[in-house]
């Protein structure tokens, strides 16, 4: 499992040092590992929409740091001092194809234990954290990415296009996260606001779940799109379940209003400052609403999201989702590209 070889290893990063700073290609140091670490060479890097709030300076990042959190790759090294377990509970192994959370929490802290791993205390999250001179390769525009102690990682199928692989550690399982607080979805009707790519998994998944699946976007393209992943035209009727990814106050407003009495509104696309939001406390009593939020996911979101996607992947159109942007080498370019791009996400390659 160890690599033996005493001449030093590297790796390949592009480094972000701020959103009027230009990206740097360089080659880093691999260190030796340590316990409860996996090394983990990239196959692809995908560009989520908070990697560009960052580059356009939308959002602050600690810098200098290394984007990227939509990763999959292969595992090249585990450390000797443990053996790798999945969060399935399988051997890992060097060779396998993995994803994993963007997040590394330990599972005996309270936050954790009450099902939030993504608030525990010391919490690490991957493509959000400064590079130092003994901590790097934590992010996906890198050849390499060396995964904490305590990170969830998931075994999957080579039959996954590499750029639907990359999303299942934040699309998907963030839209996974939001179904589970929704509840039980067999023969409930569902609103989703804002038919983004997280918008297009939760369709999917909603549908695979028997719920009538009704989607509500801006662009009347988006919403056509959403055919292909479960969904049918909003009917303007009551909703059992709304789930707003738009992060719109007008529209977050306009969801309270079509809830049905004992309905559930789950929150997850506001995850900046977008304002306050408005609505009539008689409403939410009388109909015995109920409201949530969901920030980022939990371990057993992942594994929904890896599970959803293996037993689908042939039945919904996710590949055409992703646009190839070109090589690491080009990441100042793809990025910029990227930030007036059309497609749901743009990838980069080692």
């Amino acid at each position: 499992m160890t690599n033996t070889n005493t001449e030093q290893r590297s790796s390949n990063a592009v480094i972000f040092f701020g959103s009027q700073q230009p990206m740097k290609y360089i080659t880093l140091p691999i260190p030796l590992l340590r316990e409860g670490e996996v090394l983990v060479r990239v196959e692809y890097t995908t560009i989520c929409r908070s990697d560009l709030h960052t580059f356009e300076g939308k959002r602050q990042e600690k810098t200098p740091t290394i984007l990227g959190h939509e990763v999959v790759g292969f595992i090249e090294e585990i450390a000797e001092n443990g053996t790798a377990i999945d969060a399935a509970g399988f051997v890992l192994q060097v060779g396998d194809r993995v994803t994993w959370g963007i997040f590394a929490a330990d599972p005996h802290d309270p936050m954790s234990l009450r099902g939030m791993p993504q608030k525990a205390d010391g919490l690490f999250k991957y493509g959000h954290a400064r590079i130092t001179e003994s901590e790097h390769l934590h992010g996906g525009m890198a050849s390499h990415c060396i995964l904490r102690k305590y990170t969830p990682i998931v075994k999957i199928s080579n039959n996954i296009p590499r750029g639907v692989a990359s999303i299942l550690n934040c699309a998907c399982a963030t839209s996974a996260g939001a179904l589970r607080l929704a509840g039980v979805l067999e023969g409930k009707r569902i609103l989703l606001i804002g038919a983004g790519m997280l918008g297009l998994c939760a369709a999917a998944m909603a549908k695979e779940l028997d719920a009538h699946v009704y989607v509500q976007d801006v662009s009347s393209k988006r919403i056509l799109q959403a055919a292909d992943f479960g969904a049918d035209a909003d009917d303007l009727g009551e909703m059992d379940v709304v789930i707003d990814f738009s992060g719109n106050p007008d529209a977050m407003e306009n969801g309270i209003e079509r809830l049905r009495t004992g309905g559930s509104l789950v929150l997850v696309g506001a995850v900046m400052n977008v304002g306050r939001v408005s609505f009539d406390p008689e409403r939410v009593i009388r109909r015995l609403l109920n409201m949530r939020g969901l920030h980022n996911y939990n371990v057993d979101d992942l594994l929904a999201a890896v599970n959803f996607m293996e037993r689908n992947i042939h039945r919904y159109p996710f590949d055409r989702l992703i646009e190839h942007g070109g090589r690491l080498t080009e990441a100042q370019t793809i990025f910029k590209n990227a930030v007036s791009s059309t497609s749901f996400r743009v990838g980069i390659e080692p």
